[in-house]
């Protein structure tokens, strides 16, 4: 029984990290770029002329968003 409550806690965890990537905490839009900053500290800054993106992560690993991004 302690092997199962473990596991619920582990995917108890995983969705806390899963919905605190997906809270957004602000937007920003001037000159042409918009810049979205979420919850854990991610910034994205998109140029919407060119259509370049960059991604600053947060406090999630690199590991932990290509998780949320695949199965989000």
């Amino acid at each position: 029984m302690t092997e199962y409550n473990e596991q619920v806690e582990a995917a108890r965890e995983r969705l806390q990290r899963e919905q605190r990537w997906r809270e957004i905490k602000y937007l920003h839009g001037n000159n042409g770029v918009m810049e979205t900053c979420l919850g854990d500290g991610t910034r994205i800054r998109e140029e919407m002329a060119s259509g370049k993106v960059e991604v600053h992560l947060g406090k999630l690993s690199y590991g932990e968003v290509m998780k949320v991004w695949k199965h989000g």
